[in-house]
């Protein structure tokens, strides 16, 4: 349970559409052990579905062997047994590799793989049996991300292949899994309330091991662990005052498809954050700094005859302050945000305008929805920051603000209008019907928790004016879409999804069933409980006090030894929420 919950709350930092499946294959370590089998009860993949995997495995681990190095004694020491034990270590790895190798293939190829990229753990020995997690990410979510194509690669010129990270969802999944399967390893695994301690440190590792790609690729592994840190501390300094904005591409001095138009007499170790800050400013145009993933030793450019499918020239693009990105030939592959990894900058979210707009805007009709959603879609193409504030009373508004903006005479605010007023500073006002009332204005607000440090004055401006803009009974009645300068597209109020109401009642009657059993079944206590935790905004008082009198009666009749899980929050009532949350039945 807690890797499934531990899952989703990972692969939603990356993309909150994805919804991750866990399942685990088992297989017998000799003839005398328990025999394999899938599980839990709702695997969509069945025993039959990895027969032969392990003969695989045996062929894979064959291949590597012959191509592969063993720990040879000193001739002045002889044999000893930490070779032997060095040997085995290496033995069991590439086992291990192999297995995990033709347990993706079979689970990519069974029925149950079927629209999900799935990805699977190193197996680990436990209770009798040889054990492997499968995670299954969405495939179409999982692939509408660029990801390189060649997922091994060789270092120093030794026979010897490695892993590498094709993207960031594929780092994280190979961590994820790495972590989730070492919690077996453990005295009592699963006994806590969970396998992963800090998912964030998790994700923050997975970017990390990304940037070993461009720099195993480069040719000087030198620096191949400070990469990532060094990228991220040059983001943040600033040269005589101005932003660091400029690339920095990685790729061997000696590379035949990239041009040092400039070359320095001695190469500037990336680790001189300092001396690399001031010629990263030379960088901002048409040539960029040149390094090898461990020094600097130039400034040029990659030729148009670069082939992309050696995949072996990546690119830094430095934006603006704490922020960077990580390209292949034009494809970003991570950005970095104040340290903080991700696969894309979150753009228009034409879906849940389209959805929100009418719940804040009751009876809109289709013709002025449609409008307002093209004028939305346009201010976020726009190359610089700005706004759009959808109001219900734009007019009033624009005339209570008349001296922090400049009002206008109502007009029908068209794309190709959008551009002009949308340079200059403030926003642009218009009604549900996208007649303009103001530009330039400057919003007012209470100071709200909803608001970042971490973010401009634009975006915590519209979240002040929207948020503190309710009618009596708390309505919302603007909408505000934000272009911010590094290219991020936010939409407020960012209101919770709709569900029905009988997804509670079902639950809560489950609840109730499932404590009034002696002793409690944890795992379905576990997924209940979960569940109703995680939709908490929904719940009435009345509902919420009787979720924590179960759960205290369940604490009592829970088997011997078993882990109580404590979800740290009371379930008090939301503000916020009303009946338009919930769907018609």
């Amino acid at each position: 349970m807690h890797a499934r919950s531990e899952a989703k709350t990972l692969f939603k930092k990356l993309d909150d559409r994805f919804e991750p499946r866990v399942y685990f294959v088992c297989f017998p370590i000799d003839e005398k052990s328990k025999p394999g089998g899938v599980g839990p009860a709702d695997t969509p993949y069945h025993a039959r579905d990895f027969q032969g995997v392990l003969a695989k495995a045996d062929k894979y681990a064959a291949e590597v062997s012959e191509n592969n190095f063993h720990w040879m004694p000193d001739p002045n020491v002889g044999w000893t047994e930490a070779h032997e034990r060095l040997n085995q270590s290496k033995e069991r790895g590439i086992r291990g590799r192999a297995i995990m190798k033709a347990m993706t293939e079979a689970a990519n190829r069974a029925p149950g793989g079927k629209g999900f990229a799935s990805y699977c753990s190193m197996p680990v020995d436990y209770n009798g049996q040889r054990n492997v997690f499968i995670l299954q990410l969405q495939r179409d979510i999982h692939d509408s991300y660029y990801q390189l194509q060649r997922a091994t690669g060789r270092k120093r010129g030794r026979p010897r292949e490695y892993r590498i990270d094709r993207s960031l969802i594929d780092a994280v999944a190979v961590d994820y899994l790495g972590e989730t399967m070492r919690e077996l390893t453990k005295e009592n695994p699963g006994a806590g309330l969970e396998n992963i301690k800090d998912l964030d440190h998790l994700l923050l590792n997975a970017a990390k091991s990304l940037m070993h790609t461009p720099g195993l690729a480069r040719g000087n592994d030198e620096g191949l662990q400070g990469l990532f840190d060094a990228c991220n501390s040059l983001s943040t300094m600033k040269y005589e005052g101005k932003e660091g904005v400029g690339r920095l591409i990685l790729a061997r001095p000696d590379h035949p498809h990239v041009k040092a138009n400039i070359a320095l007499a001695s190469a500037v170790p990336l680790r001189s954050l300092g001396a690399v800050r001031k010629m990263l400013q030379m960088a901002g145009g048409e040539l960029s700094l040149l390094c090898d993933s461990y020094e600097v030793y130039g400034l040029g450019r990659v030729l148009p005859s670069y082939d992309p499918s050696a995949e072996d020239v990546f690119t830094v693009r430095f934006t603006k302050q704490f922020v960077w990105s990580l390209l292949h030939h034009g494809d970003t592959l991570m950005h970095v945000r104040y340290g903080v990894p991700g696969i894309s900058l979150p753009g228009f979210p034409r879906e849940r305008f389209v959805h929100d707009l009418p719940r804040v805007f009751p009876g809109i009709g289709t013709e002025k929805l449609d409008r307002l959603t093209a004028l939305a879609s346009c201010v976020a193409d726009q190359k610089h920051g700005c706004m759009l504030v959808i109001s219900g009373n734009a007019a009033a508004e624009a005339e209570r603000l008349n001296n922090q903006g400049t009002k206008v005479e109502p007009f029908l605010l068209s794309d190709d209008v959008v551009p002009l007023v949308t340079t200059i500073d403030g926003s642009v006002l218009v009604d549900t019907g996208g007649i303009c009332h103001a530009i330039g204005v400057i919003l007012d607000g209470m100071a709200s928790p909803k608001c970042s440090p971490e973010r401009g004055s634009r975006y915590n401006s519209a979240v002040r004016y929207v948020y503190g803009r309710r009618e009596g009974g708390g309505r919302l009645d603007a909408v505000a879409v934000v272009k911010s300068e590094d290219g991020m597209v936010s939409v407020f109020p960012e209101l919770r999804p709709q569900i029905r109401r009988s997804e509670f009642t079902t639950r809560l009657q489950a609840l109730r069933k499932a404590v009034g059993t002696d002793p409690v079944d944890m795992t379905e206590l576990w997924e209940i409980l979960s569940w109703l935790y995680a939709h908490d905004f929904y719940l009435s008082a009345d509902e919420g006090k009787e979720i924590e009198r179960l759960h205290e009666e369940a604490k009592v009749k829970r088997p011997p030894d078993s882990a109580y899980m404590d979800y740290g929050k009371r379930l008090l009532p939301y503000p916020d929420m009303d009946e338009s949350y919930f769907l018609p039945e």
